[in-house]
Order: structure tokens, then sequence, then C-alpha cells
């Protein structure tokens, strides 16, 4: 369901669950209205509940327990509170989000989402069955999104006037060495990732199919019957239907041709990053289609798929008679998050890696490299730069970590203080009590 999407997108904040959250059990019945006032923003009654539904999935409320709910409430409230503080101190700062880097926070954020369905056709069907496409769902998010960097990038201006003294690291361990947590179980990797492409024959294949389809309509073909029978579309199943969309729901290239199009018209073939599209317009209006489309999907053939693995054998060879991996990283890998860090990924625990991953690296010694390795983003090749089992945390060996803990812990506290003295110059006006406990 679609709410599966909303439990991690909810990575930016609470709000932007807000409108897709499961529905849980509750003592009381849901009304809505403003539950607080915090300078020029507002917390509405549905965005303090979505919260506490959000905390029931996470195990740590019950909300059918009225008493517990009505003691967190107003905690979580406070955080609420603290959260439109930070934004409203934010806008007043000559701080900028660019619309790249907003766009840039949307892609990784819907990249994560993806990762939590089987294929990319469960997601689309998902996004189908509450009546949005991936456009749609960027559009509802981008002014969350944009408020969220904004606050981040506040908070980071903060803690970066925050520096800490050695003495200040190990007075930090003295006091908390026996609850600090357990260094986890990890390796350290670098990888060269190879996507996999469709090449120019699969294209031609793809384009000679479409080319076909469309001819069949042109002759007076039933479109829905079509649609059935040849799209690689999840919306195939329903004859191609898309149901009722607005300007800017859709890729440009799909939205500017259904939109030029008249009631009963097909396209022409609309080439977008999915593939090829046949698309009819059933219905419009001003400002929105009713649509139909057929896809004839883009992606890579099994030829594809052996040409990309065997360019990465290739490349494994080279490493193994004394290449660079680092460099071969930075020349080949399409990660361009890690590709210019020669590859490097950091430390890693093992259920952060997918089980294909771990079976492999379960098999390596330090310093050696994978065979190819096939996920959902492509072609891998990793390399082991280091392994450590799990223990406790000591000033010798976890300095840095210790440290890192030690200045966060310092940032809060300045963070709090600093929230205090925000409070008391912003107008807060909390209404919490004209709604039912």
């Amino acid at each position: 369901m679609f709410r599966k999407i909303c439990r991690v997108i909810i990575f930016f904040s609470y709000v932007l669950s807000i409108l897709t959250l499961p529905s849980y059990p509750s003592p009381v019945q849901l009304i809505d209205g403003i539950v607080a006032v915090v300078g020029d923003e507002i917390i509405l009654y549905s965005e303090l509940q979505a919260q506490l539904q959000l905390l029931a999935m996470q195990g740590k409320v019950n909300l059918g327990d009225s008493l517990e709910v009505k003691r967190l409430r107003g905690k979580v409230l406070e955080e609420m509170v603290n959260d439109k503080l930070l934004l409203v101190e934010a806008k007043k700062e000559t701080l900028q989000v660019t619309p790249r880097e907003v766009n840039k926070a949307l892609e990784e954020q819907l990249k994560r989402v993806k990762g939590q369905f089987s294929s990319t056709s469960e997601f689309q069907r998902e996004l189908e069955r509450e009546g949005l496409t991936l456009e749609g769902l960027k559009r509802r998010y981008r002014s969350q999104v944009r408020s969220e960097l904004l606050k981040q990038k506040l908070m980071d201006k903060l803690v970066s006037q925050v520096k800490i003294s050695d003495g200040e690291v190990r007075e930090f361990y003295r006091n908390y060495q026996d609850s600090l947590p357990l260094q986890e179980k990890a390796v350290k990797i670098s990888h060269i990732l190879l996507t996999v492409e469709p090449s120019s024959k699969t294209e031609a294949m793809v384009l000679e199919r479409a080319k076909m389809v469309l001819q069949k309509l042109r002759e007076g073909g039933d479109f829905a019957r079509l649609a059935r029978e040849y799209s690689d579309d999840p919306s195939s199943s329903s004859g191609g239907e898309l149901g009722w969309f607005s300007r800017g729901d859709m890729v440009p290239e799909f939205d500017r041709a259904a939109f030029s199009l008249k009631v009963g018209e097909i396209s022409d073939l609309v080439k977008t990053k999915f593939g090829y599209h046949i698309i009819q317009v059933e219905e419009k209006e001003a400002d929105r289609v009713r649509a139909r489309h057929i896809l004839f999907s883009l992606k890579p053939s099994t030829r594809d798929w052996e040409l990309t693995i065997a360019k990465a054998e290739t490349l494994r060879q080279r490493i193994i008679e004394g290449g660079d991996f680092a460099q071969l990283a930075m020349e080949y890998s399409q990660d361009f998050d890690s590709r210019d860090k020669g590859g490097d990924l950091g430390w890693l625990e093992p259920d952060q890696l997918p089980e294909s991953f771990r079976d492999e690296l379960d098999k390596l010694r330090v310093g050696e490299v994978s065979q190819p390795l096939i996920s959902t983003y492509g072609v891998h090749l990793l390399l082991l730069t280091g392994r450590r089992e799990k223990r406790r945390l000591n000033l010798e060996q976890d300095w840095a970590v210790i440290k890192s803990m030690a200045l966060r812990e310092k940032a809060n506290t300045k963070l709090n203080q600093w929230l205090s003295q925000v409070r008391e110059r912003t107008y807060i006006d909390i209404r919490l009590a004209s709604f039912p406990n």
C-alpha cells in the first residue's frame, strides 16, 4: 500500500506522513484544527495525531491506552514546537535552498522508498492505487522538503560553532563509558558500480514493437485491448487507464504530449526515461486530462546484463593483476556519490548490506576483491578494506567515534539553550486543551 511509501519517506519529518499514514484505533473521534501557533507557523491536530501514529508503528505507544496517549501527547507537541521554532528562525536567516538541492533530496528519498518494494512495478502499482504519479508525489512533498533542508542548514550552522577539547572528550568517556553503545561488527568496503543500460539493439527492438502496436491503433484497433496485451506498465490490467492528472504530474515529455491531444486522439510515440508511450486522451478540462497509455519499457535485456557482467569481470582481473581499485572506481563507477572517493563506502554493518553481498564478503580477506555481484542498481565489484568485530568502545581504538558522540552531546546542550532563548522572543500559543484527550 501507499502507506508503505510514507513509512519510509518520513525520513525528513513527521510532516511528510500526515496525508497517508495508516489508521490506528483511537480512543477519540479525530477532528482537526490548530493545536499550536509558533510565530507565523501552525501545528494542526492531525499533524500531532500523525506523529503519534508514527510512534505507534515503531512500538513506542499504544494508541488504545488513553492514559498513555494523554501522557505522551504533550511531550510530542513540545518536540513539534521546537521543530517549528527552528523553521521560524531558519526563515529569518539568510540561508538559501536551491531547487537543485530540493530535487536531489527528493530523489534520494524516493530511491530509498523504491528500495522497500520488490520491484519498480510494485512501487508504481501502489502509487496508482492512491491515484498518484511519481511526479505528483514529488510535487506533494516539495515544500515540506525545502523547509526541512532550511532547518538542517540552520542546525548545521549552529553545530559548526561548537568546538570540543581533548579534555572534554576524556571527561565524556569517564562519565558514560559503561552506557556507551557497543561497537557493532562491521566491514569497510569500496565498490565499483556498473549500471546496466539497454543497448542500441535492445532499444531498436522495443521501438519496432511500439511502431507495430501504433499501426494497429491507426488501423482501428481497440486501445484498451492492445494496452492489456502489450503494455509493460502496471496500468495494463485496466486497459492502460491512468485516471485524471494535472499539468506537471507526469514527466515533462509525457505531460506535453497528453495536454496537446484532443479528446479521443492518439499520440505518436512519446519517448521518456521509462521508454516509449502511446497516449490516448479520454476527457479534458482546463488543467486536467483523463488518459490511457501503452508503455514499451526500455529495460536492459539478458544480453545487456551479460555484457555488463563481462565488463565487471575484466575490471576485476585488472585489479587482481595490480590495477589500482580507487583509480578504476573514479574512471568507471557509476555511483556518483562514492566515485570521487575511489568508491569508498566506509564502515557498514552486515544488516546494511544485501544478503548476497554479506555471503561474498565473508569469503574475502582484507585487500581482496569480490566476484561481480548483482543488485537492483546494477553490477558491483566490492573491495574489502577492513573488518572489525563487536566490542566495547575505548579511547585508544575509537577516539574519533567517542569524540563525535561527545561533540554531539555538547551540541545538543547548546541547541537546547539556544531554543530556550528563541522561545522567549517568539509568540507561542498552545491550544491542546481545546482538543479531546
